[in-house]
């Protein structure tokens, strides 16, 4: 059973901050209603362990509850009905109707707890005949239970769903990364060919210079050709992997 207390001393630090920020807004008897019930509900809240919050922001006062790492959103408002009000200066009937639709406040108190996600119907209850809000705190407090085992079932399958695209995401680098390297393999390959080519090449034009000087259809002193020749099948041992880079 929760218990709801008769008078705002000792409140909770929610609802004293909450007043500082209104001072208006809680003289009313249904005002004073709302923010007992909201005061009762957070004690028993963090009795078992739950963590309460608040931000403030420009629409509104928003206050948290947080179970290890699932939060939802928890609030007593007063429920509104809407009314027809005759205008009686017809320069202000704008739309030619003669009433204007205005929000009447009923009394009845309905607390929300809301996950805060759009496939997941926010828990509600109100005041109903002979049942007012006070005596439903305990069905709240399952509601709220409801809300984290909720909360948290959308979470870990927002986390399966991260982790499931992350291991995804890995598998198409791992892929990728290792075309990569294939395509690195082979372009150093058929550098490697080309280079080989080129040396042979060269080995090959050597050896037809000197059968040329030696056959007397080019003349070149022996010196000269043999620096040369030195020179030239240096040039092609560098560059043939085979003999200096290595053939893989």
């Amino acid at each position: 059973m929760i218990e709801v207390k008769k008078t705002l001393h000792g409140c909770h630090e929610v609802i004293s901050q909450w007043r500082s920020m209104n001072r208006e807004d809680h003289n009313t008897p249904v005002q004073k209603r709302r923010l007992l019930i909201m005061d009762a509900f957070l004690k028993a809240a963090e009795r078992r362990a739950l963590k309460v919050s608040y931000t403030v922001q420009k629409q509104g006062f928003y206050v948290t509850i947080t179970k290890d790492r699932d939060s939802v959103e928890f609030g007593v408002r007063e429920k509104h009905k809407r009314e027809k009000e005759k205008i009686t200066d017809p320069k202000k009937d704008y739309f030619k109707k003669g009433y204007n639709n205005v929000l009447v406040p009923t009394g009845v108190l309905i607390l929300t707890i809301n996950p805060g996600y759009k496939d997941y119907r926010p828990a509600e209850l109100q005041d109903q005949d002979g049942h007012p809000l006070e005596q439903q705190l305990q069905d709240a407090m399952k509601a709220l239970e409801k809300s984290f085992l909720a909360q948290q079932d959308r979470r870990l399958e927002r986390e399966k769903w991260h982790h499931e695209r992350e291991e995804r995401a890995a598998y198409l680098r791992d892929l990728e990364e290792k075309k990569k390297q294939e395509q690195q393999k082979k372009d150093l390959l058929e550098d490697k060919v080309n280079c080989h080519l080129r040396a042979s090449n060269i080995r090959n034009y050597v050896s037809e210079v000197l059968q040329a000087n030696k056959d007397g259809k080019i003349n070149l002193q022996n010196a000269e050709l043999l620096a040369w020749k030195t020179w030239a099948l240096a040039y092609a041992d560098d560059l043939d992997p085979i003999v200096s880079k290595g053939p893989l």
